[in-house]
């Protein structure tokens, strides 16, 4: 696996001989060659759209998503000389709070039915997981996120969504 990806980390796409890694980059990617499947960003007319949806991605996967990361709150609780697994979901829950906090600011000027507008899009896409993990994971709760709550109530219906939960997904290899 470290040929096709040499962080050894989830995801890789191989797509015609070629792996490409990191999640943004790949869900551009098949929106680059399937356009008008499931569009997850605005028109390219819409500019100043895209660039919201574009930053509420990258706020979940860049700045959350890498700090709730268990390799990352175990390294913390390392260099801490704290207690895991504890002071890890409290390092967790601590980086989703933040986040979210922020989202849920931002959310005051972009959302519709969904994060940016009224169209299901590739913010709605990044947030989902993190609200996952929010709520299972680290038994967090959300209602000190209003606008995040309204949003999730369009997004958990959203068919690719149901189908991609991880209640449903196979479990993972040894």
């Amino acid at each position: 696996y470290l040929r096709l990806n040499t962080s050894g980390q989830v995801p890789t796409l191989v797509h015609g001989g070629t792996a490409l890694t990191q999640s943004l980059a790949i869900i551009e990617y098949l929106e680059e060659i399937l356009p008008g499947v499931a569009p997850l960003l605005p028109p390219a007319h819409e500019a100043t759209q895209r660039a919201r949806v574009r930053a509420l991605a990258a706020a979940m996967v860049c700045d959350v998503q890498p700090l709730q990361n268990k390799a990352c709150a175990e390294r913390v609780s390392a260099i801490r000389g704290t207690e895991p697994p504890v002071r890890d979901a409290q390092f967790a829950a601590w980086a989703i709070a933040r986040g979210f906090r922020a989202y849920d600011d931002a959310l005051a000027a972009t959302m519709g039915r969904f994060s940016v507008g009224d169209a299901f899009s590739l913010a709605d896409v990044c947030l989902a997981p993190m609200a996952y993990n929010a709520r299972v994971k680290y038994a967090m709760d959300l209602s000190p996120f209003p606008r995040i709550c309204s949003v999730l109530d369009e997004v958990m219906d959203v068919p690719c969504i149901k189908l991609s939960h991880p209640d449903l997904q196979p479990p993972p290899l040894p």
